[in-house]
Order: C-alpha cells, then sequence, then structure tokens
C-alpha cells in the first residue's frame, strides 16, 4: 500500500507464501509500514549493504524502516522454535548452561541499556546504544548462536525466570538502590526470591562473582533468613539435577562423552567436576575410561551396556548412588 513513506518499491519485492512452510520459518520478513512480506532480496542492513541471513537488523529497501523476522506474540514465537528444531534436526534452544566472564559481560551491558518494561523498549534507540557502549549486536548474536531477538525475549520472561531475565533483573536492582544488594535488599524489591538464584546457579554467591561482584559484608552474618542448611539443600538439588543431565548425555552417547566436554555442556565449574565424576561412576553401568587422542591422555565416560539403562530409570539410579 503507497503512502507518504511507502514509495511502491517494495512491489518488486513482494513474496508469496511458501508452500508447506511457514513464512518467518522460511526467512521472509514483514514490513509493517508498506504492508507486505518481504525476504532478504527486498531489504539492507543499517550500513546500507545488502541483507543476508547471518546479520540482523534488517530494513525495508522501499520505505527504510525495520522490518519484523519473527511473530510478534509468544504463541507464534513457539510455534517459529518448534518449526526451527524440526526442519534443523536439532534443538534451536539458546544454551545457558554456561556462563563466563565474556557472557557475563554481555549481559551487564544489556542490561544498562534494556528498560525494565517491554512497553519502553525501542529496538532501534537499544540497538544504537549498544553499538555506542562498544558491544555490536553482531557480537551478541555470535556468543548465543542466535537472533538478538530472542535474548530480548528472554530478558523479558520471567515466568518462569531464565538465567539471562534473572541476571538482568538483578542488574536493574542492583542500578536502582547504587550498591551490590544483600540477600534482603534484594527480596523487598525484587519479583522473584533469591532462593531462585541458589538453585539455578548453586548459589546467590555463585550468581554474584559470574557478574564480577562480591558478597556484601553485611550479608555474611547478619542475614538469617537463609541458614546454611538451606545453602546446603539448594547446592544437594544442583548436584543431583547436574548428574541427571550427565546420565542423559552420557547415555546418548554409546561412545562415550569426554569429560571436558561434558564440563562445557554442563556449564560447571572446574572445582565441582572431581565431586561429580566421583558420583558418576558409582552409578551402576558407568565406567571411566582413559583413551589416547593426538598423544593426550582423554578421559569419557561411558555406559557398558547402553541399551540395558532405560531412561526412565535415572531417578532409580541418582537414588543409589
Amino acid at each position: 500500500m503507497e503512502g507518504k513513506i511507502c514509495t511502491g518499491l517494495c512491489k518488486k519485492f513482494r513474496v508469496k507464501k511458501p508452500y508447506m512452510t511457514t513464512r518467518y520459518g522460511s526467512g521472509q520478513c514483514r514490513c509493517q509500514v508498506c504492508d507486505v512480506w518481504l525476504d532478504h532480496r527486498g531489504c539492507h542492513i543499517a550500513d546500507g549493504s545488502a541483507a543476508n541471513f547471518t546479520i540482523s537488523g534488517w530494513y525495508c529497501n522501499c520505505c527504510n524502516f525495520r522490518v519484523r523476522r519473527v511473530p510478534r506474540t509468544m504463541l507464534y514465537k513457539n510455534k517459529l522454535r518448534s518449526y526451527s528444531r524440526k526442519e534443523g534436526g536439532e534443538d534451536a534452544h539458546v544454551d545457558l548452561s554456561y556462563f563466563g566472564q565474556r557472557r557475563a559481560g554481555i549481559i551487564k551491558t544489556i542490561a544498562r541499556h534494556i528498560p525494565k518494561e517491554r512497553k519502553d523498549l525501542r529496538m532501534n534507540e537499544f540497538e544504537h546504544e549498544i553499538q555506542e557502549s562498544g558491544t555490536s549486536i553482531a557480537d551478541i548474536e555470535r556468543e548465543f548462536d542466535c537472533q538478538v531477538d530472542v535474548i530480548i525475549d528472554l530478558a523479558y520472561d520471567v515466568d518462569p525466570p531464565n538465567r539471562i531475565s534473572m541476571m538482568i533483573h538483578f542488574e536493574h536492582i542492583r542500578k536502582q538502590i547504587g550498591k551490590v544488594p544483600t540477600r534482603t535488599e534484594f527480596e523487598n524489591l525484587a519479583d522473584f526470591g533469591t532462593s531462585t538464584y541458589d538453585g539455578e546457579f548453586r548459589s546467590w554467591e555463585n550468581m554474584l562473582g559470574i557478574l564480577g561482584y562480591t558478597t556484601p559484608q553485611s550479608q555474611n552474618s547478619t542475614d538469617k533468613m537463609y541458614s546454611t542448611e538451606q545453602q546446603q539443600a539448594a547446592s544437594l538439588e544442583h548436584i543431583n539435577l547436574q548428574i541427571a543431565r550427565a546420565l542423559f548425555l552420557i547415555q546418548s552417547t554409546p561412545g562415550g562423552v569426554y569429560v571436558d566436554r561434558l564440563e562445557k555442556l554442563l556449564g560447571i565449574a572446574i572445582e565441582e567436576l572431581p565431586a561429580l565424576m566421583t558420583r558418576l561412576v558409582r552409578i551402576e553401568g558407568i565406567v571411566k575410561k582413559t583413551i589416547q587422542y593426538d598423544g593426550v591422555d582423554m578421559i569419557i565416560l561411558q555406559y557398558e551396556k547402553p541399551h540395558q539403562v532405560p531412561l526412565d530409570r535415572w531417578q532409580s539410579r541418582l537414588d543409589a548412588a
């Protein structure tokens, strides 16, 4: 539809709905100003060069406004992700199991520039501020292996919360009070309790360490909301969850899983590995082997008889360990 902004150039790039697939799933995009569906041939990126599927931030060649490459509603976003998993033959979710200094630094940068309420988000302003901070949108997408729109969705997804939304929520509270909050201070201001952080990050203190903060002094001795027993229970729950995930990975790989790869996939700290290994090798059927690879000794964990260890026996084996 031509108007004061639409010049009619978009007619040359209008595309039809693909057969047996979705528009967004096939790589098409929607220009809401021109009211047309386009693909990469009808778009460009911020520097004026032609758009391609590896770069986000497409703009319509006709009206020069940004186009939409993902659905608006969560219902259709979930459908698009399900379609991507089906087409790609693998899980298209964002891997949040590992958070190093680089990832934590990117999350802190996002938290500084993303508004607390989604209705206040302006993507053009957000991307401009990110660029000025020294981090590019491409850096974010490469680090998390997904489009920045997916990270934005995760940042506002608090029901239930994920690691990204939890860290960003913490950064907003820290900015609000001007210091690293204690457990009690955070509980009084946050949308969810610090016990959520204990379960997801092993402990509240570990989450602070990932973000590069130290535990406030007043929290070490005077915060009575969380006893030592409660923190130990949260830590034990985390260890049991890691063992269950490790069992799934080992059983799913008949040839065995390299220990260093297991460490990365589970996102565990190096100091946790010995305790996890000790408990895993005590489970019936799991054996530890050492093999030579390029002259280097590599340790793998493997089921001796994978076909005899059904998935529904995880919990019983976990309890026995």
